[in-house]
């Protein structure tokens, strides 16, 4: 049983369709309407998540958030209890429940026969209405958790076409978990993106089970989720974040230099050369910007791409960003660093939009281009690699967070004085973000132990 989309031909609604669910039963293909007309861009919107729930469809007069409810709860009644002469009337019922605001009542096998997508879906929409907030608290999920849990809907899409299944509420079960993993494994995914997938998978169907949808409580299972791997990440040293604020990105022309005495071959300088445009250039120079920004601030990417002149506060004489981290909901007082405050002037107050993805692109040339293409002093066998990573392969926006923490403590800053930025909530949170060499270690020991000589 499947949605499908059916183009009009009728001139006065070109670029318009309606909606049907198609079905197979006593071998025969069966198409219903549901009767919802809109244009093929909002349904291409729906499919691919794309959409604002709020954003009302036309001619319909409904909005996305509707949509998703009506062919969710179609779905699921019809694949409860398919009865191919009352379908159509069935679907006309729930459709005028729906678009009149009616609370739709559960049958009782319905509950057992709920496709797992089809929760995921209504979760998601829970989730960017608001209905549905942070576990234990009244604030809103973040909206890199949602585009988390769309990548993990389309994770599950692709499992259900190569397995050739369909996965109900009831089948989120250790024997789901242990084939999942191996899809997962033999996809090339690391352990801790596996440990984070099923962790999430294990939050949705508990959300099921206490809404009394499922029966199934395997997600309980210490098992369930296995566990991640402690993999060591890179950070810059303060000399490093120096040479990359002076690193000159200002012009095509700067850029065309660097890359003409880039260590690698001709090829490669060829096909780099051959993209430096007025435009790109821009962008390098900018993603350079709000990665700096990063390091001088300690905050996530989805913060510290947000940070604006418009969020400084003077306590004391003294300047300060005030945040409200999106992750946590928790507020933060940055001390400005005055290289952070050039830059945003700059920008005339704040950094314009990157993509994530073209930003940890743009990074890693940047970091090619500056030279640091030496070996990461990292454990390979524990990140996966057969030989050892370089330096500016591994360089991504989270680093600069990591940066933050490594350089402040290495100077001497008391971890509650980092935390008290960053905002972390304990101790040993904000040591995994650490990431010292033992050189560095011992220097810091080194001094600690001189100050207990002294006393």
């Amino acid at each position: 049983m499947e949605y499908i989309f059916i183009k009009s031909t009728k001139q006065a609604l070109q670029g318009y369709g309606t909606i049907y669910i198609r079905t197979r039963a006593n071998k025969l293909n069966r198409k219903y309407s549901t009767g919802v007309v809109l244009r093929e861009t909002d349904w291409k919107k729906y499919r691919s998540l794309q959409y604002v729930s709020s954003r009302m469809i036309t001619p319909m007069g409904i909005n996305f958030g509707q949509l998703v409810t009506l062919l969710s709860v179609i779905k699921i009644t019809l694949e409860a209890d398919f009865d191919p002469d009352k379908a159509a009337s069935t679907i006309r019922s729930i459709k005028a429940k729906v678009l009149n605001g009616e609370q739709l009542p559960t049958k009782g096998n319905t509950k057992t026969e709920c496709l797992f997508s089809n929760y995921i879906e209504q979760y998601i929409e829970e989730l960017k209405n608001g209905s549905r907030q942070r576990k234990g608290t009244s604030s809103l999920v973040s909206n890199g958790y949602i585009t988390n849990i769309k990548t993990l809907l389309n994770n599950i899409r692709k499992y259900e076409n190569e397995r050739n299944v369909k996965l109900t509420l009831e089948n989120i079960t250790m024997d789901f978990q242990r084939d999942f993993l191996k899809w997962l494994t033999d996809k090339g995914h690391r352990p801790n993106t596996i440990h984070s997938t099923l962790s999430r998978i294990r939050s949705i169907i508990s959300a099921a089970y206490e809404s009394k949808l499922t029966r199934t409580e395997d997600f309980r299972n210490s098992q369930f989720v296995p566990q991640g791997e402690l993999v060591d990440h890179i950070y810059l040293t303060k000399n490093q974040v120096d040479e990359l604020i002076s690193f000159d990105l200002s012009s095509p022309e700067t850029i065309r230099e660097h890359i003409l005495n880039a260590n690698v071959n001709d090829t490669t300088k060829k096909k780099w050369l051959s993209r430096i445009t007025t435009k790109y250039a821009t962008q390098l120079a900018n993603s350079k910007d709000e990665f700096v920004i990063g390091c001088l601030t300690g905050q996530r990417i989805s913060d510290y791409k947000r940070i604006s002149l418009k969020m400084l506060i003077d306590i004391d004489n003294t300047e300060f960003l005030s945040l409200i981290q999106e992750k946590t909901g928790k507020k933060v007082l940055i001390p400005l660093d005055k290289r952070v405050k050039e830059i945003l002037m700059k920008h005339n107050g704040s950094l314009p939009h990157i993509n994530d993805s073209t930003f940890n692109r743009n990074l890693k040339f940047i970091a090619e281009l500056i030279g640091w293409t030496y070996e990461a002093k990292i454990d390979r066998h524990r990140m996966g690699f057969k030989s050892g990573p370089r330096f500016c392969d591994m360089l991504c926006s989270h680093t600069a967070r990591r940066t933050f923490a490594t350089i402040a403590y290495s100077e001497g800053v008391p971890l509650r004085s980092i935390m008290a930025i960053t905002g972390h909530t304990t101790e040993s949170s904000l040591r995994k973000y650490l990431k010292l060499q033992p050189e560095e270690k011992a220097i810091i020991a080194a001094k600690d132990f001189e100050r207990i000589m002294q006393l």
